[in-house]
C-alpha cells in the first residue's frame, strides 16, 4: 500500500526517521532557524521579513541537502556495506518511495516556500533565489530521481 510500511526499520543510519517526535522536532528546528535568522539579520539592520524567511530557506536547504542527498553510506559496520553506494534519502524506508516520511520531509520545503512567497512582494531576487532553493530541496526527493547521479557525481 502506498505511504505505509509494513516492514522494521533495520538501518541503524536511518531510524531515527520513525522515532517519536521527529516530525515535532524537525519543525520546531526550522522555527528556530527562523528565529535566529530573524534577529541576526535585525541586529545587522538590514532585516525584512522575507529576507529572514529566503535567509532560513537557504539554510534549511543547506543542512537537509548535505544530510539527505550527499551523505552515503552508513557509519556502522552492521549493514556490510549494504548500504555504501545509497544517500541517506535513499536508505529512508530502505527506498520505498512515497511513504509518510518521505512525504512529509518533501512537503516541509513546499510550505516553506509558499511562507516566503507571502512576505518577499515585488523583490524578484528573493523570488528566483527561494525558486532554486525549492528545486534543490524537491528535485532529489522525487520518485524519478532514486539512485540517479547527476553528472556522475557521487558515483562510488
Amino acid at each position: 500500500m502506498i505511504g505505509q510500511r509494513s516492514s522494521s526499520v533495520s538501518n541503524s543510519n536511518v531510524s531515527w526517521v520513525e522515532a517519536r517526535g521527529v516530525w515535532i522536532a524537525y519543525l520546531v528546528l526550522v522555527f528556530l532557524i527562523r528565529v535566529v535568522s530573524g534577529l541576526s539579520l535585525d541586529g545587522l539592520n538590514v532585516w525584512t521579513v522575507g529576507l529572514a524567511w529566503t535567509v532560513t530557506g537557504v539554510l534549511h536547504t543547506l543542512i537537509t541537502f548535505g544530510a539527505l542527498h550527499s551523505a552515503k553510506g552508513t557509519p556502522f559496520d552492521e549493514d556490510q556495506g549494504k548500504y555504501r553506494g545509497l544517500t541517506t534519502w535513499e536508505q529512508i524506508d530502505d527506498g520505498e518511495q512515497l511513504t509518510n516520511t518521505k512525504k512529509f520531509f518533501t512537503l516541509v520545503p513546499v510550505v516553506l516556500f509558499l511562507i516566503t512567497l507571502q512576505y518577499v512582494h515585488d523583490s524578484y531576487v528573493l523570488l528566483g533565489i527561494n525558486v532554486v532553493l525549492l528545486g534543490l530541496s524537491v528535485i532529489p526527493k522525487l520518485p524519478q530521481m532514486h539512485k540517479v547521479r547527476l553528472f556522475g557525481l557521487m558515483r562510488f
